[in-house]
């Protein structure tokens, strides 16, 4: 994922193939086990709470952006797609977020 980054950012690739992000959530899900019981775990530097605004239902770009900070060691509150102000508000406060997005 960082790679597909990179090459996001030189515009070698572009968004369509940015949907790599929704695999890597996908295999995160079988593969985070897996790595935490081989003592893979790695401190995470923050906390972020994202969301696509309510109105709003496309998420792809809230994705990748959420699979970019999971890459680099953020714990991740996502919120979905159309939530409420108060909804975010409430999620950023419960998890003492240093970020919101």
């Amino acid at each position: 994922m960082k790679e597909v980054g990179e090459m996001f950012a030189r515009y070698e690739i572009y968004l369509l193939e940015m949907m790599a992000a929704e695999a890597w959530e996908h295999a995160m899900k079988i593969l985070k086990p897996k790595l935490l019981a081989a003592g893979g775990e790695r401190r995470m530097v923050g906390r972020v709470v994202i969301e696509a605004v309510k109105g709003d239902i496309h998420s792809i770009g809230k994705n990748i952006v959420g699979a970019m900070l999971k890459m680099n060691r953020f714990e991740v509150f996502d919120l979905g797609i159309d939530a409420t102000a108060s909804a975010f508000v409430a999620k950023a406060e419960e998890v003492g977020a240093d970020v919101i997005q």
